[in-house]
């Protein structure tokens, strides 16, 4: 799969659930494409990129929530409610 963005994260996982044997290659020195996001010295967490993960709106933005915690990395990102369900 050419792209570590969600798309080919995406696929590259269902590929693998299926037991095809896949191999992601990204360019970049890290994978998520256009989501990303930095922490200024006091800690607090800045999205960055035009891409928003809007995981109320109907779309793909809760099929990318679902995949973030199926691989076990909803609390890698910061969203304005809590997708954990926990208060």
């Amino acid at each position: 799969v050419l792209g570590g963005g969600v798309s080919g994260l995406a696929i590259s996982r269902h590929l693998a659930l299926k037991n095809v044997s896949v191999t992601c290659l990204e360019s970049a020195p890290r994978f998520g494409g256009w989501i990303t996001n930095s922490r200024v010295e006091d800690g607090v967490l800045f999205e960055q990129g035009p891409h928003s993960l809007r995981p109320r709106a109907k779309g793909n933005g809760l099929r990318v929530v679902e995949l973030l915690c199926d691989l076990g990395l909803e609390k890698e990102g910061s969203f304005s409610f809590d997708i954990l369900g926990s208060s």
